[in-house]
């Protein structure tokens, strides 16, 4: 009976395994990070405030978390339309915060998914074995979308890649969407979902600023859930070159094999704003807030 040699099986294994990663919808089932739960995502909207605590309870979901209470799989795909009208400052916070846990544990366990199989696929694929041709063409669109450069050699590029394509801290990137959207009240995110206020030149899309300088073109993009919000916020930090120092120190603490701290990638945002650093201490009184030392005890592992 015919065999084959060990190492072209590894190979082979290797690449259905990459294959199988690139081509199916990635599953968070399996969450890294503790008092997360395992069951399947399932994604939800609420009319109201207080038909959306009302779920929270009945599934055992609080703030702050506690004992055998778990993070959700529940996506919540917009806002409540009446959260901005709670007068109780403590319990509309908590609620963004309930509301925005699961959608951003979700969204990074997606990423390290990626990140993992992308490892795996520039292993398989590398310069003096361009491997499969399918895996490659994904690549290469991955290059292109995170603009990596064509002058570096592959090795290079995928290094490049891996260090653009990368999760931020929950609790940066759940300071951020508390302050750029007003803890969940502003119109952009009740009409549009989007947390972030990030701009858009793209015809037939975003919400018009109120109060936009004559002359001016620019509009905020909207977006079908929030954590398509989160999605994009994530990329256009990893792609964009405001945001380069941001991205070196994080490498810097991935080979440090260092858990990713919030308040020095806070200081990568001056960019974010026209604030500058002014945005970046708003940033960091909130990440110094009880609320979001609890935050980050539970993004420790």
């Amino acid at each position: 009976m015919k065999t084959f040699p060990a190492i072209g099986f590894a190979a082979v294994f290797l690449l259905a395994m990459v294959v199988t990663l690139f081509y199916l919808p990635s599953t968070n089932n399996e969450v890294s990070q503790p008092a997360v739960s395992s069951t399947p995502q399932t994604a939800l909207t609420f009319d109201s405030s207080k038909t959306l605590e009302d779920y929270f309870e009945s599934i055992a979901y609080r703030w702050p978390i506690s004992g055998s209470d778990v993070i959700p799989t529940t996506l919540i795909q917009s806002m409540p339309a009446d959260i901005g009208t709670l007068t109780d400052i403590k319990k509309r916070k908590t609620l963004f915060i309930r509301i925005m846990l699961p959608i951003i544990v979700a969204e990074q366990q997606r990423i390290r998914d990626k990140r993992q199989t992308l490892k795996l696929a520039l292993q398989f694929n590398h310069a003096n074995n361009p491997g499969n041709h399918h895996l490659q063409k994904e690549l290469n669109k991955l290059f292109t979308e995170y603009k990596i450069s064509n002058k570096l050699s592959y090795q290079e590029k995928g290094k490049a890649l891996l260090q653009r394509f990368d999760e931020l801290p929950l609790a940066l990137v759940l300071a951020q969407a508390a302050m750029e959207s007003g803890w969940g009240t502003s119109r952009f995110t009740r009409v549009g979902n989007s947390l972030f206020g990030e701009w858009t030149y793209e015809k037939g899309t975003g919400i018009v600023p109120q109060g936009r300088d004559p002359g001016k073109t620019h509009k905020i993009k909207a977006f079908p859930s929030l954590q398509a919000s989160i999605a994009s916020y994530v990329k256009n930090i990893n792609r964009n070159n405001a945001y380069k120092e941001l991205r070196q120190q994080r490498s810097e603490m991935r080979l440090k094999q260092q858990a990713l701290d919030a308040r020095k990638l806070a200081q990568g945002l001056q960019r974010y704003s026209q604030k500058g650093q002014a945005y970046v201490v708003s940033l960091l009184q909130i990440l110094n807030s009880k609320e979001f030392r609890q935050i980050e005890a539970l993004n420790l592992d």
